[in-house]
């Protein structure tokens, strides 16, 4: 039975991370995205910037314009990208993870790992 187990969680893996496209993110970073993820970057927004506008995107119509015109701004900058997942964007829940890079002491983690 656990073998069974075993041989479908590792299918699904292996048919997840074949669907799946390497993105390269201007922070450095790799990630391997499935086809259903949607970056919104820099270089995105700049070749297409009507799919980040509420008019032409049903995945934002529900979102404040104040909130999209400042994540635009910082995404532009090259300070911020979006990774968004459109199977799961339902109403007013966006599931999305939103990368930024920023500059400071990273003192407060190093106090929590000595905790654990």
């Amino acid at each position: 039975m656990k073998k069974g187990i075993l041989v479908i969680v590792l299918s699904a893996i292996c048919l997840t991370t074949l669907h799946a496209e390497t993105y390269e993110s201007q922070f450095g970073f790799t990630v391997d995205l499935p086809s259903h993820w949607n970056v919104i970057n820099m270089k995105n927004l700049k070749n297409n910037p009507e799919k980040y506008h509420a008019a032409h995107n049903d995945n934002l119509k529900d979102t404040d314009d104040s909130l999209l015109e400042k994540n635009k701004k910082e995404i532009l900058d090259g300070k911020v990208e979006i990774f968004e997942n459109l199977s799961t964007n339902y109403g007013n829940f966006k599931d999305n993870i939103f990368v930024q890079m920023d500059h400071g002491d990273m003192k407060p983690l190093k106090e929590m790992e000595k905790a654990i």
